[in-house]
């Protein structure tokens, strides 16, 4: 089913590389490509699976203050006109106390995977008239 929960184990954290979120960051020929490929990093193989994330993982404050200023450099390059940083901060991760630096939460989103659309149904819609 959907992967949710309100409480932090070790199987909802994912320890993520600085300097393979700063190699994303650096090499991205847009903010969109940098967000997905941060995302496909704290997913690993099961970001492909996905069909829809609600909410955000989490990290710590450190950590989000890292990565928004990578986003802010990226933009600063690639798209000058646009709030630096602010696809991050509207689609980016949010932050949590209580993790490590480095450290994603990901029990602080609502993941379906596209599995489990395959086998649902869709409601049928009634003929006008009927």
């Amino acid at each position: 089913m959907m992967q949710q929960s309100t409480s932090r184990t070790s199987q909802h954290i994912v320890k993520i590389d600085p300097e393979a979120v700063k190699t994303i960051f650096d090499q991205a020929q847009h903010q969109a490509d940098a967000l997905i490929e941060f995302y496909r990093l704290v997913f690993k193989e099961r970001w492909d699976d996905i069909a829809t994330m609600e909410r955000w993982p989490s990290v710590s404050p450190n950590t989000w203050k890292d990565i928004c200023r990578l986003a802010m450099d990226l933009d600063k390059r690639l798209h000058p006109n646009v709030v630096q940083g602010g696809l991050f901060m509207n689609q980016g991760p949010s932050t949590a106390e209580g993790l490590k630096d480095w450290q994603v939460d990901i029990s602080t989103c609502e993941v379906t995977y596209k599995n489990e659309l395959a086998g649902a149904s869709m409601p049928s819609v009634p003929k006008e008239g009927g």
